[in-house]
């Protein structure tokens, strides 16, 4: 019993090593050591429980994981007013792209979101993806807020979304050559066009 609940507090993520929580840690590590004990003093039953709990904990959390991308996706569907289908056929496209692969599917499917909130239509937001992937990447600014100040400031500058890559370019190259943050020259930028 105490095998298949320290198994199930792990992937619960309910405790994580906290390296810089003296106590917490300890109790994780304590929590680790009664668990490979358990699986040691149980022999071939411990090892048949632990992998058959973990394989179900893996197995819901995937199923768990793929009914939050298809929510996502069908949020952004509704929003863009178009077919659940167009959204996950962008969201495949988006996957093989260099430039969005890091931000795993959620992340994909959020960016997808986020833009079909600011009512960008499918092949904008595709256009749009990969240079705001790029600056999430290097300038760690959260998602919704990149998107939202970005996409507000193409609209004030009568800019298509085919220009995001210039306006990125534009960004980083001021933000390089001044003694600003990446935020403080969006908005800048953004007072200029208001």
């Amino acid at each position: 019993m105490g095998l298949l609940l320290s198994i199930i507090i792990l992937w619960a993520g309910l405790r994580k090593p906290e390296p810089g929580k003296y106590f917490k840690f300890t109790l994780w590590a304590l929590e680790t050591l009664v668990l490979v004990v358990s699986v040691w003093r149980l022999k071939l039953l411990g090892g048949i429980l632990f992998l058959g709990a973990n394989l179900a904990a893996f197995l819901v959390s995937s199923v768990r994981l793929a009914m939050r991308h298809e929510d996502i996706l069908i949020s952004a569907a509704i929003n863009a007013d178009v077919p659940k289908e167009t959204m996950v056929q962008l969201a495949t496209r988006l996957k093989s792209a260099k430039e969005t692969r890091y931000l795993g599917p959620i992340g994909r499917a959020e960016l997808i979101r986020l833009l079909a909130e600011r009512a960008r239509t499918p092949d904008e937001i595709e256009v749009m993806a990969r240079p705001l992937a790029m600056l999430h990447a290097v300038h760690k600014m959260p998602m919704p807020l990149l998107v939202e100040k970005i996409d507000r400031l193409l609209r004030r500058a009568q800019m298509t979304a085919s220009e995001t890559m210039k306006v990125a370019d534009t960004l980083t190259g001021g933000t390089q050559e001044a003694a600003a943050t990446f935020e403080e020259m969006l908005d800048a930028m953004l007072e200029l066009y208001e």
